[in-house]
């Protein structure tokens, strides 16, 4: 159906964006997003970039591995009582992808004018996340807000003095603390 990588990489943008917009929009839940999310990959059949050399290419990336994360979570939780072993597979599956979300990150803010980033940390209604996840907020791209508590990448992005040490509320506040 998408030939080239190129188009394939717009239909993820296109698809991303619908979907961020009907979210928004209340016409799916947060938990339908994130199935919604995973399904863009196979709708394009493109596997992740071992090369990240574009934002978008490491945007494709980050949406993978956490959208990965996310149903890897989910099995982690479905299977804690029933059966241990498979669920500390979920949970290792969980953190690699984490692992390879965080290098997107760092892909993103490296390719992006550090002039067009801000990184806060956000508040939380769970208190044991509060001053461990942010957001970092790339101002001259369509709806890219991004989350972490990486302490590689916020040591990174304090380094280029993006970060900003005081809690705000998120841009996606509704969706974070759901």
């Amino acid at each position: 159906m998408y030939n080239s990588e190129e188009k394939k990489l717009e239909k993820f943008i296109e698809l991303r964006t619908k979907y961020i917009d009907m979210l928004d929009n209340k016409l799916i839940t947060k938990a339908e997003f994130n199935h919604k999310n995973n399904e863009i990959f196979y709708i394009i059949n493109l596997r992740p970039f071992t090369v990240l050399d574009s934002f978008n290419k490491a945007l494709y990336n980050y949406n993978y591995y956490n959208s990965k994360a996310k149903l890897f979570l989910e099995e982690e939780k479905r299977l804690n009582n029933l059966n241990k072993k498979r669920c500390k597979i979920a949970q290792n599956n969980k953190k690699n992808c984490y692992y390879h979300k965080d290098i997107s990150i760092i892909a993103m803010i490296n390719l992006e004018n550090s002039e067009y980033i801000e990184a806060y940390y956000i508040n939380m209604h769970s208190k044991s996340l509060n001053k461990k996840i942010f957001e970092i907020y790339f101002k001259n791209k369509e709806k890219i807000i991004l989350h972490t508590k990486n302490e590689k990448i916020k040591d990174l992005l304090i380094s280029k003095n993006i970060f900003c040490f005081e809690d705000r509320v998120s841009l996606i506040e509704n969706y974070i603390n759901s």
